[in-house]
């Protein structure tokens, strides 16, 4: 009895063996770790962490990986006896638009245009009744204690 016991326990851990397999991401010009770069296989996904490191585990035996990172060319890894890989990405440069960047804001085209019209937009000029009210209103607040009479004659201090 004992004997199957411990046979059953070995086939159940053998039927859940799992492959992985560990590694850093890097940048093939500047030796650098990639954060957060894509490592794919047949079935499985996984992220690289803040270090460019990732490890990726399956239940099937795993014979190679795709890695892929934004501005940069995918690389395909075949499986050999390591446990451990270094997988250095090339950048693209191929993909890069060009950018034209225009030297006219466009508030700027807009108060030239404003300028260069203003005896056409002069209402004075244009319009033939035209009325104009304008009101100011100024309003000082000062603790009246710290007025001194000289300043102001609506706050007199009696002596």
């Amino acid at each position: 009895m004992r004997q199957f016991f411990w046979l059953l326990l070995f086939f159940s851990f053998v039927s859940q063996a799992q492959f992985q397999i560990n590694g850093i991401v890097k940048d093939s010009v500047t030796n650098k770790p990639l954060p957060f770069a894509s490592v794919s296989t047949t079935g499985n996904y996984t992220i690289a962490d803040v270090d460019g490191k990732f490890y990726l585990t399956s239940k099937e035996p795993i014979t190679s990986f795709t890695t892929s990172y934004i501005g940069f060319s995918k690389s395909e890894t075949t499986i050999g006896n390591k446990k451990f890989y270094s997988v250095f990405l090339v950048p693209k440069s191929d993909e890069i638009n060009e950018v034209v960047v225009s030297n006219q804001y466009t508030a700027l085209a807009i108060i030239r245009k404003t300028i260069q019209r203003k005896d056409q937009n002069n209402p004075q000029k244009k319009l033939r009744s035209f009325e104009f009210n304008a009101y100011n209103k100024l309003i000082i607040t000062a603790n009246p204690d710290s007025i001194d009479g000289r300043i102001d004659t609506v706050f007199l201090k009696k002596t």
